[in-house]
């Protein structure tokens, strides 16, 4: 079942510190750096978007110390994709510049939903998803169940909805090395 957020009247961005352990922190750091990798290596061979392939990426991890074990799937796609998606920005207004390097410690996750039967999407069967009690716990993929903290309101709120959707999740890390998340969200219900 495709899940889109198109059919939806409401959108949410929720921000949310999260605690990893220390094995999280690495498992993190991988993702941020393959993402960077993986982005930066189509910039610099100036990779036209039609012309993304997946050939020389296994190497390419490797030779950046990347544990290809630790690293979400969705976060290659979701790379090249922004490379795509930058460079037919560029290339629909010329005035802009073309894709350029990325630095920022960051990288996306996209949310899957079960496939079987009559099972309905939502926040509840996500690969990443809040957990009880009020929300403490983000469940994320690869990275495991991480304490997080946020509005309690409005967790409490979209917790209380009966189909809010996860679209993509970022994972990024500001400048005094906190760790944040922000949960795209989806639902035909008012998030307030």
């Amino acid at each position: 079942m495709a899940v889109t957020k198109k059919r939806y009247l409401h959108h949410y961005v929720l921000t949310m510190r999260i605690f990893p352990n220390d094995e999280q922190k690495n498992i993190i750091a991988s993702n941020m750096l393959a993402y960077k990798t993986i982005y930066n290596y189509y910039v610099s061979n100036g990779i036209f978007c039609s012309r993304v392939g997946l050939e020389n990426l296994p190497e390419m991890l490797v030779d950046q110390q990347i544990n290809l074990d630790d690293i979400e799937p969705s976060v290659i796609q979701n790379a090249i994709s922004k490379y795509q998606k930058d460079w037919t920005t560029f290339l629909s207004n010329p005035a802009l510049n073309p894709p350029s390097f990325i630095n920022k410690e960051s990288f996306q996750l996209t949310a899957k939903y079960p496939q079987e039967g009559d099972i309905i999407p939502n926040i509840f069967n996500s690969s990443c998803y809040l957990q009880a009690p009020k929300g403490k716990f983000l469940n994320l993929p690869k990275i495991g169940k991480v304490i997080s903290t946020g509005s309690r309101q409005i967790v409490e709120n979209i917790l209380n909805m009966k189909e809010v959707l996860v679209g993509r999740v970022m994972v990024y890390q500001d400048l005094p090395k906190y760790y944040y998340t922000k949960l795209y969200l989806s639902s035909n219900c008012s998030f307030r």
